[in-house]
């Protein structure tokens, strides 16, 4: 029974993602059968080891019962091949197209061939072990044997093989055998860190200062809000926006800070009609990147896919399928913290622009904001004992994930990455990954696809803290100056990113076998989608 009900829930997995029946209902019926028939056979054998004369009708019933659940066993493989190939022959024709790696594409068959090749080689055991139960039976009954006991002797070798043979598919494909380290070291090392973060919490002395982290806090959105905004863009703002050029920077200056201006507070208030939340999971990003992609890798990580290229597809071709998607993945209302709508951006970067920076559609120079608010930068009057702008919302990220951590224990850091890995080279985005990590918050890294991992792998391996930009020039300075030992850091970056235990990149590539299927079954829904949608 162990090997059916571990198959079924990866099947469960599979049509969960995949959003389309592959024959659970079926195997349900016949595994309750089968342990039926199994209970019947375990009664039998109880009650008949307990005589010193076992009635023939009785060995007839219990070879019965174990050839019944040999027949029942070699259809549940049959219902297993055929759940299988359903999304393998979807995930073919999408590496056919181009649009999964050949990695993708051999990691899933090899794990379809897992599923399937255990499933035959119990099933084959099994009927193996039935045929000689019955076999021996005969034999036995031929040979007059009429105590009948002789031939529970005889059936003991087939039946102890056929357990170890099924106990060892188990052992194999339940991952027993294998425990993921980067998941298992990156756990302790999280846990050992929010210990720390824990003990070391430190009171704050500047009241103003806490109240203002606080209030920063409390400006989560739901996806569900941040799905509406998409779908605004290039319809009633913004209505050149095309989603292949524009980056998070042009949707902030051309977006974000119009629709915001007559209340001057941070859109993401806007979007939740004054009713924000703790957020669930920070966001660090590059505002160099799409904001499409932006927006692919939140809905990505709510999906539980690790890579966002897919989504993106969808968000360009078809949002309504992407949000049903969503919608049964039960993370619609799921909150985020993400700078470019949690920040006021009329109290610091409205009524300024870069000189190059244009807008890439129609090469423009973006527009400024005339609101006339006060703005509030590091230095801005009034600051505290430090020196810093007590009022600004530009330097206190990491006083917010902290606060935000002690409060709730499941407070994640959700990093999405560019095409070109340029959030790498962002000084802010390294300082929330690193403060992240140093405070023991969970990081969860969304990339495009595995083929760009590829490319930009070995020019990660050459960063460096002190060659890292921002915006403007003091932020650069400001994050410097908090790191006295420049080598030591770039050392520790280089291990949160590629320590084979606890990096980021670890995390990403191993995921267990229930989540592999999870993953594969997404991927084969996206092929079904565009099968089914006439502009795919």
């Amino acid at each position: 029974m162990w090997m059916p009900l571990l198959v079924m829930k990866r099947i469960s997995a599979l049509e969960a993602s995949m959003g389309q029946p592959l024959g659970r209902r079926e195997m349900k019926w016949v595994i309750v059968l089968t342990a039926v028939s199994t209970a019947f056979g375990t009664i039998l054998v109880v009650f008949s080891w307990s005589l010193e004369f076992v009635p023939l009708p009785v060995i007839y019933m219990l070879a019965s019962a174990y050839g019944a659940n040999s027949v029942l066993y070699l259809i549940f493989t049959g219902l297993v091949v055929r759940a299988f190939c359903t999304p393998l022959r979807l995930l073919k024709e999408m590496h056919n197209a181009g649009h999964i790696s050949e990695e993708t594409w051999v990691a899933a068959v090899a794990l379809g061939r897992l599923q399937i090749g255990g499933m035959l080689f119990s099933s084959t055991s099994t009927v193996l072990s039935a045929g000689s139960i019955i076999f021996g039976s005969s034999l036995k009954l031929a040979m007059h044997d009429e105590s009948g006991r002789r031939m529970f002797e005889f059936v003991t070798i087939p039946i102890w093989l056929d357990i170890m043979a099924n106990s060892t598919c188990v052992l194999f494909l339940s991952g027993a055998i294998h425990m993921p380290n980067a998941v298992l070291g990156n756990a302790l090392a999280r846990q050992r860190n929010r210990e720390g973060l824990l003990q070391n919490s430190k009171s704050v002395v500047d009241r103003r200062w806490h109240a203002k982290v606080s209030e920063l806090a409390d400006r989560g959105f739901t996806l569900e809000s941040l799905m509406s905004f998409y779908k605004r863009l290039g319809k009633d703002c913004m209505l050149h926006y095309k989603s292949d050029m524009h980056r998070t920077s042009d949707v902030v200056r051309q977006a974000i800070i119009p629709l915001s201006r007559p209340s001057g507070v941070a859109y993401a208030v806007t979007m939740m009609n004054g009713a924000c939340s703790q957020p669930d999971a920070i966001v660090t990003h590059n505002w160099g990147n799409l904001f499409r992609d932006l927006v692919a890798g939140i809905c990505a990580d709510a999906l539980g896919l690790s890579e966002y290229a897919l989504v993106a597809e969808l968000l360009d071709r078809d949002v309504v399928a992407l949000e049903s998607m969503l919608a049964n993945s039960g993370k619609m209302q799921k909150t985020y913290w993400v700078c470019a709508f949690c920040i006021a951006q009329h109290s610091c970067i409205c009524q300024t622009i870069s000189a190059c920076d244009l807008d890439p559609v129609d090469g423009r120079e973006h527009p400024t904001c005339d609101c006339g608010r006060p703005k509030c930068f590091n230095d801005t009057p009034e600051v505290d004992a430090l020196g810093r702008g007590v009022d600004c919302e530009l330097n206190k990220f990491d006083d917010m994930m902290g606060h935000v951590a002690r409060r709730d224990d499941q407070f994640e850091q959700l990093i999405v990455v560019d095409s070109k890995f340029d959030l790498f080279t962002r000084a802010w985005c390294v300082a929330e990954v690193a403060e992240a990590f140093r405070i023991g918050i969970p990081q969860n890294m969304k990339i495009k696809s595995g083929q760009v991992l590829h490319a930009f792998e070995e020019r990660l391996r050459f960063l460096k803290v002190q060659e890292m930009e921002a915006s403007r020039p003091e932020d650069v300075a400001e994050i410097l100056a908090k790191i006295p030992d420049k080598d030591a850091f770039n050392a520790q970056l280089q291990t949160l990113i590629f320590d084979e235990h606890t990096g980021l990149l670890a995390q990403w590539r191993i995921l267990d076998t229930t989540e592999q299927l999870r993953h594969f079954g997404l991927l084969a829904r996206f092929q079904w989608l565009r099968c089914q949608t006439k502009s795919f």
